[in-house]
């Protein structure tokens, strides 16, 4: 007897750094039952939009095959930021004629070919013009504003340096100027436009003082930002169609929504991993399953530091990873291929961390998916 096909709803993926094989391998991994298919009787769709660095990963040898074969397949879309393209001197190279369609942002923000999603969040995490990704977080924002989108931002890590005032610039677009005027635009169309920004993260870099709660905000902190703690901007979200970040995935569900967190950088050389794991933790507390992946160099997270001045701190990741794990609501694992390219050995006994290869991520994704869940991927 034929195994019943699962119906996969359509997908949104948003790529702006650097995309490796070994990206491109897991985030096949995360959508199988379109990238891992040429079933051509499929009715699920997804779309990769890529813009910034990771346009590179279409010219690339390595990765430029994987994209070409991707695009073939059934209900699969590949799209490139024009601007971008030709920004980078991409535009007139070989990418086309194949299955790899040049666009702009606004195909992220459809359901369907003439119908809008009817709210949208963006979580930051970059500081401004020493990244890219913040020049793309306005184009996201402008773009959903345009559209009469209600949108909700979360300032985090880093991205909260764009609430700071008097930003004068002269080689690179003013973010503050940029975030002024849709603000502006939002104001005259009716359209609800929130930015909230984490306390912990602003009291970190100087943007709130000590003293009676009106008066902790820096005079340099922008006005229209508010400040809230980490679980008070969780359910920011939740009523949001669709959630972007610089680079994350969308898989809409009939129910509840769920978090699949890729941490892909070294666990102590940023604080990504730290704002990741506290960000998981957080969503966890509000009774919204996530699944914590440590992927790429996240994979070095696996080394036990039982020798670590961090130890029975919160910068002791194993430590906190045993402490907050709970089965079905916060999970941790890493992907063996991640720990096998890094030479890193998978016989460590670590407590509530799991070891996932292709079948375990296919098996997580299936589950999610076919409970409705309302899939919200982001990549750190």
């Amino acid at each position: 007897m034929k195994t019943p096909q699962i119906s996969y709803p359509t997908v949104k993926a948003l790529l702006s750094s650097h995309v490796s094989k070994e990206r491109l391998l897991w985030l096949q991994m995360l959508t199988p039952s379109h990238t891992t298919s040429s079933d051509s009787d499929t009715n699920s769709k997804i779309t990769f939009y890529l813009c910034g660095d990771a346009l590179y990963s279409l010219v690339h040898p390595e990765t430029a095959p994987m994209w070409e074969e991707l695009g073939k397949r059934p209900g699969v879309q590949i799209i490139a930021e024009t601007d971008d393209l030709a920004d980078m001197g991409l535009l007139t190279r070989p990418i086309e004629p194949g299955p790899i369609n040049k666009g702009n942002l606004k195909v992220l923000f459809f359901k369907e070919e003439h119908i809008p999603v009817s709210s949208a969040g963006f979580l930051h995490l970059y500081s401004p013009y020493m990244h890219r990704h913040t020049d793309q977080f306005l184009a996201c924002v402008d773009q959903a504003v345009s559209l009469s989108i209600p949108l909700s931002v979360i300032l985090y890590l880093d991205g909260v340096h764009l609430c700071h005032t008097n930003q004068v610039t002269t080689e690179f677009e003013n973010i503050e100027h940029g975030l002024d005027q849709i603000q502006q635009k939002a104001i005259e169309t009716g359209i609800s436009f929130n930015i909230t920004a984490c306390q912990r993260c602003s009291q970190a870099r100087g943007y709130l003082h000590p003293g009676p709660l009106e008066d902790k905000v820096a005079p340099c902190f922008r006005k229209e930002v508010e400040v809230s703690g980490l679980s008070q901007l969780i359910p920011l979200f939740s009523s949001s169609e669709i959630v972007l970040s610089a680079d994350c995935m969308d898989i809409p569900g009939t129910g509840e929504e769920a978090y699949v967190m890729v941490i892909t950088g070294t666990p102590y050389g940023t604080e990504h991993t730290f704002g990741a794991i506290s960000f998981a933790v957080a969503l966890a507390g509000k009774d919204i399953p996530t699944y914590v992946i440590f992927a790429e160099e996240g994979a070095y997270c696996f080394i036990p530091a039982p020798d670590s001045r961090f130890s029975g701190t919160v910068r002791d990741i194993h430590g906190v990873i045993e402490a907050t794990a709970i089965p079905g609501l916060l999970e941790y694992a890493v992907l063996e291929r991640s720990l096998s390219e890094r030479g890193i050995h998978t016989d460590y006994e670590v407590p509530d961390f799991q070891v996932f290869g292709p079948d375990e991520i296919a098996s997580l994704m299936n589950k999610l998916i076919t409970g409705g869940y309302h899939v919200r991927v982001l990549i750190w």
